[in-house]
């Protein structure tokens, strides 16, 4: 289910204007999944997540667990033929409900920080065989009743993390620089055009008192812009050499 579920999620932000989406789902966030994302520093920031998308070179990572896809009641028996005399009589079966929660978190990936964290539930009937092979998310599930409901609730999340990366600042490392040039770690595929405006920033890594680690953003007041864009790289000039504000990979521009 895990891994349908993030295909899924892959799948549903293909599709929208700005956004690429990686699948990664063979990395673990959370050591024990019982407790994401209370593996968080006292700054509400996930460490893993800033390497994550260092490794991705992704701008968010989205993460989240399955908390439940049980039946409410095992034993309820599946539908007979003869369901119907016994309703008119008075005799109802037990439903066979079957419910889904599942919790979703987007941190940033350049800072850890949690930006959105939502639960999500629904339930409907599965009168599946216990011994089908149906899978999760094939077109068999999504035809059943609960398939369905489980599909609603998918798509209303998938809607939910793009309004919520829509209101955050388009954000990319920058992976080598030349001189005036910066070269950007994403392009057209993200949105990127010639003639686009990106302010400039250097990132410093630094402990709190706890001697947890957290990432900070020093606005340098200088703005680069975009003379060429690659389906998955651009470049931009600045004003002035880049070695005269130390830049180095890593460093990152933002755009509102």
């Amino acid at each position: 289910v895990d891994r349908e579920l993030a295909a899924y999620f892959v799948n549903g932000f293909g599709g929208m204007a700005g956004i690429r989406a990686l699948n990664a789902n063979t990395m673990t966030l959370y050591p024990n999944s019982d407790a994401a994302p209370t593996q968080l520093s006292p700054r509400m920031t996930l460490t893993s997540a800033v390497d994550a998308a260092k490794n991705l070179g992704a701008q968010f990572v989205i993460s989240g667990a399955i908390r439940e896809l049980a039946m409410e009641d095992p034993h309820a028996d599946q539908p007979k033929v003869w369901d119907g005399m016994l309703s008119r009589v008075g005799i109802e079966r037990p439903e066979r409900t079957r419910h889904f929660v599942f919790d979703i978190f987007v941190h940033d990936g350049y800072s850890g920080a949690l930006v959105f964290q939502s639960r999500y539930s629904t339930y409907g009937e599965w009168n599946e065989p216990r011994n089908a092979r149906v899978g999760f998310a094939t077109g068999r599930f999504f035809s059943t009743d609960y398939g369905q409901e489980v599909k609603l609730l998918l798509d209303q999340a998938v809607e939910d993390i793009q309004k919520t990366i829509q209101c955050q600042p388009f954000m990319a490392a920058i992976s080598q620089v030349n001189g005036q040039r910066i070269f950007v770690d994403t392009g057209a595929s993200s949105g990127l055009r010639p003639g686009d405006f990106l302010s400039v920033y250097r990132t410093s890594q630094h402990f709190d008192r706890q001697g947890d680690t957290f990432w900070q953003l020093s606005d340098t007041r200088l703005v680069a812009e975009v003379k060429q864009v690659q389906p998955h790289f651009a470049i931009a000039e600045l004003a002035i050499g880049s070695e005269r504000l130390n830049l180095q990979m890593d460093d990152v521009v933002m755009a509102w």
